[in-house]
């Protein structure tokens, strides 16, 4: 229709309010004005979607014929940029929308066609149908006297070793296991939540480690899995993590960088988690299925791993995600890359209490947003909280005022980012109760009555103080590269794993002439690279 014909006015609105009774509420109905002949090179669009904004029968003749300024336009260069394969209009309801969403589209890449080092995999590995023979339930591996080691494998008598099943109950942000197995099966199974200062990895179901070696094509230790299943009205629509490397289920797709490279892994996980990466896929999700199609159209900054901001990413990933001793290679890999993470000990980088978990995330949506290109109107207008928008975001920690909630600190530290507060270098030497001070809201870890006490979880975190018999006994570096040595078979595996490295960050600041919106289409400059850790 674009290239041979004239397409003037998309309409479209969802069914909210039964104008079309035998019609499902959820269903969407679309009119559309076009003509032969020609050429399309501008097109008008109307979208009326959710409950909020659903017409009444006597409001579309006035959409359709009188109200234009409600319109928006689109040019057909727009969306060959925004979808280049499937052309898709993509569903925004206002020009607000519209102009933030091709802010962040120059100032991106596309995940599907990536760009220098950043190639990125799509896989599904293990069909719980066809492929239910490889992986039997717990219990009938308990039966066998399979236990569990303390690195969340299940190790049988005779050494065999069986890996865990992913399923989607299991990764949340920022949480490679965030849900421990108690008991049942189908719609009978019962699942706990598993805090961060204790992570038990209890699977429903277990797969041999040879026949996933068998089975998959990637090898790397680390990768990124994400919840297939998904809704643009949830609280969050695209749910990823970095995850080790257990079978995934087909419902838990895997992307993966092709140069295995720890560094990338953690901060694409980042990244996928912000809530500005979240808005483009609630806006682009049609379904209920986060497919692969969809995916690649959804875009990344344009990264280089070389500026303070996406070290930071990285910094603030690992200690949010690698929280368990089956991560040691790849902090002995981090250590290698970063000396100066000797400065603390392993496990005092992990970002377990509330408190950093709250602050370290909050960094990752203001510096998220600031490497996609907007500004804080932008973003205040992104994370608003406004019922009346069927995708927004005011649902998120809704239980607390605004300003207590992720979006309104992360819209706060974003704003406190631009005006020059804070910075990704100077976030490194910043206690919780300095930056939560910067935001404009201190009370939150400080006072007699903190409020970050509103929030369940772990609120104190002493590795030091876990006897031998604990599981998570082992807090210093020595004790990580002896996980890393019991986990990789020796020490000469552990130094080749160590080794075979992405290349070695230096610490000069990055050229100040670097500007990734003017550099879509060509190679970005080169600059030096600074700490992650400091």
């Amino acid at each position: 229709m674009l290239w041979r014909g004239q397409l003037d006015f998309l309409y479209a609105f969802q069914n909210e309010k039964k104008i079309f009774s035998a019609a499902d509420h959820r269903f969407k109905q679309t009119v559309v004005f076009a003509a032969k002949g020609g050429n399309t090179t501008l097109f008008r669009t109307r979208l009326r979607m959710g409950v909020g904004d659903s017409p009444n029968a006597h409001e579309i003749p006035a959409d359709i014929l009188r109200n234009d300024h409600r319109a928006m336009e689109f040019t057909t260069d727009e969306l060959r940029t925004i979808s280049p394969k499937t052309l898709s209009v993509v569903e925004l309801g206002n020009r607000r929308d519209l102009d933030i969403f091709r802010t962040i589209y120059l100032n991106s890449f596309r995940i599907g066609k990536g760009m220098d080092g950043w190639k990125i995999d799509y896989a599904q590995e293990v069909n719980m149908t066809s492929d239910s023979k490889q992986f039997p339930p717990l219990d009938k591996w308990e039966l066998r006297d399979f236990k569990p080691d303390l690195f969340g494998r299940w190790v049988g008598p005779d050494g065999a070793i069986a890996l865990p099943l992913y399923q989607g109950r299991v990764i949340h942000h920022f949480d490679f296991w965030a849900g421990r197995y108690l008991h049942g099966a189908g719609r009978n199974v019962r699942w706990a939540d598993n805090p961060q200062d204790e992570k038990l990895v209890r699977p429903q179901y277990l797969m041999s480690a040879l026949d996933f070696r068998r089975h998959v094509v990637d090898q790397s230790r680390l990768r990124v899995a994400m919840r297939d299943v998904a809704r643009s009205t949830d609280t969050r629509t695209l749910i990823a993590a970095a995850v080790p490397a257990f079978p995934c289920n087909h419902k838990v797709p895997i992307l993966s960088i092709s140069d295995s490279s720890v560094q990338k892994t953690v901060c694409l996980a980042a990244l996928l988690s912000s809530l500005l990466f979240d808005f483009v896929v609630r806006v682009r999700l049609g379904g209920t299925s986060l497919v692969w199609s969809m995916l690649a159209e959804c875009p990344l900054p344009l990264i280089q791993l070389e500026r303070k901001s996406e070290i930071r990413l990285v910094h603030n990933s690992t200690c949010l995600t690698l929280l368990h001793r089956h991560f040691a290679p790849e902090w002995m890999k981090l250590k290698e890359l970063y000396p100066e993470l000797a400065d603390r000990e392993w496990k005092h980088w992990w970002a377990v209490t509330e408190a950093d978990r709250l602050r370290l995330r909050v960094e990752i949506d203001a510096l998220s947003a600031d490497l996609y290109g907007l500004e804080p109107d932008d973003f205040d207008w992104i994370v608003r909280d406004d019922p009346k928008d069927p995708k927004g975001f005011y649902r998120v920690d809704r239980q607390l005022p605004f300003r207590e909630r992720l979006t309104g600190l992360a819209a706060a530290a974003f704003r406190a980012l631009k005006d020059g507060k804070w910075s990704a270098d100077s976030a490194a030497n910043l206690s919780n109760d300095e930056f939560f001070e910067i935001v404009g809201i201190p009370e939150m870890t400080t006072g007699p009555d903190p409020l970050i006490k509103k929030r369940e979880g772990c609120h104190r975190w002493k590795p030091e103080e876990f006897g031998k018999d604990d599981p998570r006994y082992g807090w210093t570096w020595d004790h990580c590269w002896q996980d890393a040595v019991a986990l990789l078979g020796s020490e000469e595996a552990v130094r080749r794993y160590v080794e075979q490295m992405e290349e070695k960050p230096t610490e000069k600041e990055a050229p100040t002439n670097y500007d990734g919106r003017t550099d879509l289409f060509g190679q970005p400059l080169p600059p030096k690279q600074g700490k992650l850790f400091q």
